[in-house]
């Protein structure tokens, strides 16, 4: 467009010109002659003069503003340009957004992969440990690194905690798939998660009275039993749990599920920062309650030697998969301790 308007210019210039060297030929014909064309008088050259004058100030006009018009559409091809230029980038940015967004896509199918591993991974054996008295044990089999199998997302599915992507969840003939957690409290699912999760700024009587929530009705007391297993806390009521060392937090949160009056009490890595005369007298309450036979008892546990003086059955897991698993009787001490190696 704007080739098309300069080429119009320059042919009205060229008009222009020739109007120019008419007028000129005119004047000097009528000077010799002393009339014009049509035998008019003297002057009349100078009427015509002034006609063409007029001529050339339209032509004139005209090509301003067809030179106007051309900056404008020089101007308009810049601002197409420099838009070109940012949908471009726009488009590039777009293309890279949707390059991670794939790369993200990607991750997050194989983390779920792995994560519906780990919650089929010690599915026969929490099945096994379901009537009461049973005990389950889950063991890391990398030191390295203690945490990612997947052993504390299957807890979690089980206790509600976490919404399961397939498979299910049975407790006494009954499916509780799709039980919120509170509603599985009730029915009797206790927890001891990993790193306690004490309220720090209640008490110890206030820390152990959350526990009522989901105790039968009736029962909202803390059982006596539960100072005989945890004599310290009868004398620790009025501290505050966050002024309590690692080890007591730890006996409190046992006792906190155990005030609950559970049927079914899940303990993920309950030494995990404890120091070992604790972790002896956590070892003791574990082995009474499992002898009471009131509750089944799901234990996940990086040491093994606590885990296997306790478990009646037990599973290990690796990269959310059961690598070996069995009674106690069935267990193969130098198998168990040669995965943890790995």
């Amino acid at each position: 467009r704007a080739a098309e308007a300069e080429a119009e210019v320059a042919a009205l210039r060229g008009r222009m010109a020739a109007l120019d060297a008419l007028a000129g030929r005119i004047d000097d014909a009528a000077a010799t002659a002393g009339v014009d064309g049509t035998g008019g008088r003297p002057d009349d050259p100078d009427r015509l003069a002034a006609a063409l004058d007029r001529v050339l100030a339209v032509g004139d006009e005209r090509c301003a503003m067809l030179e106007h018009r051309n900056h404008q559409l020089a101007a308009d091809a810049d601002n197409l340009t420099a838009e070109i230029a940012a949908l471009t980038a726009t488009a590039d940015g777009l293309e890279r957004r949707l390059a991670d967004a794939e790369q993200g896509r990607t991750a997050a199918e194989t983390a779920l992969a792995a994560e519906k591993q780990a919650h089929h991974a010690l599915a026969d054996a929490v099945d096994a440990a379901a009537h009461a008295g049973a005990m389950v044990l889950g063991c890391d089999i990398n030191k390295a690194v203690l945490h990612g199998v997947g052993k504390t997302s299957l807890l979690r599915a089980i206790l509600g905690l976490q919404p399961t992507s397939d498979g299910n969840v049975a407790w006494s003939d009954q499916d509780v798939t799709r039980l919120p957690a509170h509603r599985r409290a009730r029915l009797g699912f206790a927890s001891v998660p990993q790193g306690r999760d004490i309220f720090a700024r209640l008490t110890v009587a206030e820390n152990l009275r959350t526990g009522f929530a989901a105790a039968p009705a009736g029962e909202k007391y803390v059982p006596e039993h539960v100072f005989e297993l945890f004599p310290v806390l009868k004398d620790m009521l009025a501290r505050r749990g966050g002024d309590l060392s690692g080890g007591q937090q730890q006996q409190l949160a046992i006792a906190r599920a155990l005030v609950m009056r559970p049927k079914l009490l899940v303990l993920d890595e309950p030494t995990e920062g404890i120091q070992p005369s604790i972790i002896k007298d956590i070892g003791r309450v574990i082995a009474d309650l499992a002898a009471a036979g009131e509750m089944a008892i799901i234990l996940v546990e990086q040491y093994f030697e606590f885990a296997r003086d306790l478990a009646d059955r037990f599973a290990v897991m690796e990269r959310g998969e059961v690598v070996l698993a069995g009674t106690r009787e069935e267990m193969v001490e130098s198998d168990v301790r040669r995965t943890l190696t790995i």
